[in-house]
């Protein structure tokens, strides 16, 4: 990988951990909680949350 490569990849992750955070601080945690224990979402892809917009 070259330097811009690693800054990509950087940039993706935080956005991801941005777009995880939010969810995770939306309501009431014990809330959240039981919506990941039972599985009421599908399955979100954080990653491809954290992905750049095509332009």
């Amino acid at each position: 990988m070259d330097a811009f490569d690693v800054d990509q990849v950087l940039f993706q992750y935080a956005r991801a951990a941005k777009e995880l955070w939010k969810f995770c601080n939306m309501s009431d945690p014990e809330f959240v909680a039981r919506l990941i224990r039972d599985g009421d979402r599908e399955f979100v892809d954080w990653w491809e949350l954290g992905a750049p917009k095509e332009r």
